[in-house]
């Protein structure tokens, strides 16, 4: 799940206000498969470190653009991917990707829980 920011107007028959009350319906609606609580807010995330896991060692710039880093445009920018994205979504997603999307080209790696934790931890910081 992604936003486009100014997206192209569509021939929707909902009004502006309908369409937002119908965003906040969708945003609470929840998969009883997900673990929730298990994102760990880290004010001082290390952006460095997390920058070089997610570019040089995993090469996630490959597919996802970087703020202000560019990167690869086959799958959703990461600029502002925490004002749109659930942590704990987020987390699940990295960790299993083809739980959520079976025919996502994102590869399933094994990555520990103190891995996922910087790297979900950058993202809800990017910009």
């Amino acid at each position: 799940v992604d936003v486009v920011k100014n997206p192209p107007k569509c021939a929707s028959k909902l009004s502006a206000g309908d369409a937002a009350a119908v965003a906040d319906y969708l945003m609470t609606l929840k998969d009883a498969s997900m673990k929730t609580g298990v994102f760990k807010q880290d004010k001082k995330v290390k952006k460095a470190r997390a920058r070089v896991v997610m570019m040089k060692d995993e090469a996630c710039n490959a597919c996802h653009q970087f703020p202000g880093k560019g990167g690869g445009i086959s799958c959703p920018t990461f600029e502002g991917i925490g004002e749109r994205l659930n942590p704990d979504w987020m987390y699940s997603f990295i960790q299993d990707p083809q739980h959520w999307d079976p025919k996502v080209w994102m590869a399933k790696r094994d990555f520990d829980d103190a891995t996922l934790q910087l790297m979900v931890n950058y993202l809800m910081t990017a910009d």
